[in-house]
Parts: C-alpha cells; structure tokens; sequence
C-alpha cells in the first residue's frame, strides 16, 4: 500500500491560542492525504485565483498524493465543493466517483493544516513539539505520532532529517508533461530542492506562490507575506511575481487559446520568496534578502507541485515510496531511491 494511504493520521491533537483540536476538527471526510494535495488550489481560490489550462474558472481537478483518486475543486459562493470523479486503483478510505466533500473557510483552517501535515504524516517519539503558522506569529503546540526513528524538535529538525544523498526517479506517466518527459528521468536532491532553502519553509510558501502566478490578487495586493514553520529559529517571508519578458505575448496567446476553447497553462509571470526578516539563526542558512525563485518555467527541474508532493516522503522513512503528481492528464509518478 502507498505510505500516503497507510498512515494512521487520527492520533494526533494540536494547542492554538488555549484551544486544543484533534483529528476531527480538521475531518470533512476526504483522506488527509488527498487533503494535501488539495490545499494548494483551495488556498489559490480563497485569494481570488483561476487556473489557465481550465474551461471553468471556479474549478480545477487535482490526483490525489498517492495517485489512486482524482478530484474536482470546485468554488461555491460560500464554501469550497471537492468531488470525486475517477479512481485508478482501490482507494484505502474506500473513496469512489461521485463522493462529495465540503469545506468552510470559516470553520477549517487551512494553512493549519498545510503547516502540521508534513508532521502528521512523518510522526515523532518527541511527544510535543511546536511549530508555527504560516500566515500568523501563532504558535502550535503539536502532539503527534511515534512513528518516525528518529525524534526531532520542530520543523527545523525535520527539515534537517532529510538526507541529501537521497534522489527521486519518475516511475511511470500517463504522458509527458512540460518538466518530466520520460519514466526512468532522475533528480538529485540538488536538482529537487532550491538551494540552500529549507523544505518546509518551501511547504508554507508554495500554495501562496501558485496564488499569485495564478491570478490571485486579494485585496489588489502583488505580493503577501508568509512565515516558515519554524519557532525559536523563524524566517519571514514576501511573496511576490515579476513579468516575464515576453509577459504580453503570453497573456494574449492565454485569451486566444481561451476564445477557441482549447486553454492551456500559459505562465506569464516568475514567483518570488524573498526573507525579510530572519529571528534567530535558521539552520538552512537563510538570512535576510535571500532570494528562490519557483520553478514555474525551469524544464530541467522538478516542477514545484510535485516537489511540494514529494516533501513529506523525503522527510520520512521514504525509501522506495511512491506519489504522483497532482495532474490529472499527465499523473507522473515518483519513486523516491
């Protein structure tokens, strides 16, 4: 079975702001691994985005982390509509085509549950830890799973468990995509991560980044600022885009594709992280005005969707583990050796 599908993610309680919340707080129903996977597009929606390459604008289909479902992410008027249309396989929590799920932005703390999955899904001997929101100076104080060997104290030491010999090949694909153009391609762990940034800062960061390349604009802002989940050691970070040059030849080709009903994934602008301001001494290096640009554009990179898959299996025990990409058409999947 997928590790993503095996692991037990009931046993787990998280303390914010004096309230404790446990596994059914964050429980609509859909498997927290396909939750994942989801958050990029239900975060990028909340920020007024729409995807390029759809026919709808208030929807976008997405595989599941484990490749076994795909889901449509639909945007209602006051929530947020997840349903199952296909299956590749047998799914663990017995998902099946047709199955509706819902999400309120006002009971369901998203960007929570980006910051804490990486740790429910790797588990700790450390019975508590703490680790921080991604979009506030909140604290969590995180009781997990002992799942993981080794123990480790916050996000700092889970990024530090991430060996750097490891490296990933893809396995399989429904066909080639932009980045990954045949089964048997291999990534390094220096052509998987950005240099010298750390994996979870990369996590907070990433559903943010797909926003603003992606038409979010709230509030007319052009760039938000995002926090690493680190405590005691914290980087804070602006997101922001730069134009491409041919920028608008791209947004022309965008709308003429549109009009003739074929739309594609036309990206005319670069996505940015900049740290602005780092407290304490972050073990990965980062200080204050260091630059990553995601690689929105870069074909002989790991596109960021599936590295932001990828993550949790390279922080835990994931050798010889699978996951698939969130494209539907193309479900590249990866082995992580």
């Amino acid at each position: 079975m997928n590790a993503y599908c095996e692991t037990d993610f009931k046993n787990f309680s998280v303390k914010k702001g004096g309230k404790t919340f446990c596994h059914a707080d964050f429980d609509n129903g859909l498997c927290f691994s396909a939750l994942y996977s989801a958050v990029p597009y239900l975060l990028s929606f909340s920020r007024g985005s729409w995807f390029s390459w759809e026919k709808d604008k208030n929807a976008v289909t997405a595989v599941c982390s484990a490749g076994i479902i795909a889901m449509e992410i639909r945007k209602l008027e006051n929530k947020m509509q997840i349903r199952i249309t296909k299956s590749f396989g047998n799914c663990a929590r017995n998902h099946k085509e047709g199955d509706l799920f819902f999400a309120n932005k006002k009971d369901f703390d998203w960007n929570a549950f980006n910051s804490i999955f990486p740790f429910l899904f790797v588990g700790t001997k450390k019975t508590k830890i703490k680790i921080c929101a991604s979009d506030s100076d909140e604290a969590f104080e995180f009781s997990g799973l002992c799942k993981k060997k080794d123990s480790f104290t916050g996000a700092c030491g889970l990024n530090s468990s991430i060996k750097e010999n490891a490296s990933v090949r893809v396995s399989g694909m429904a066909r080639k995509c932009r980045y990954q153009k045949k089964a048997g391609q291999r990534y390094s762990f220096e052509e998987l991560m950005p240099k010298n940034f750390c994996a979870f800062a990369y996590c907070s960061a990433y559903p943010l980044a797909l926003s603003l390349i992606y038409n979010g604009r709230p509030l007319g802002l052009d760039s938000r600022i995002v926090f690493c989940p680190g405590c005691s050691n914290r980087v804070k970070m602006e997101i922001f885009t730069r134009q491409r040059r041919m920028a608008p030849v791209y947004n022309l080709a965008e709308k003429a594709f549109r009009f003739f009903g074929i739309p594609q994934d036309v990206i005319e602008r670069k996505a940015v992280a900049r740290a602005v301001e780092v407290t304490g001494k972050c073990p990965a290096g980062i200080k204050k005005g260091f630059e990553i640009e995601f690689n929105f554009n870069d074909q002989k990179k790991i596109c960021p969707a599936s590295l932001y898959t990828l993550l949790p299996l390279l922080a835990g025990e994931g050798e010889g583990e699978k996951c698939s990409c969130p494209s539907i058409l193309c479900r590249v999947e990866y082995e992580v050796k």
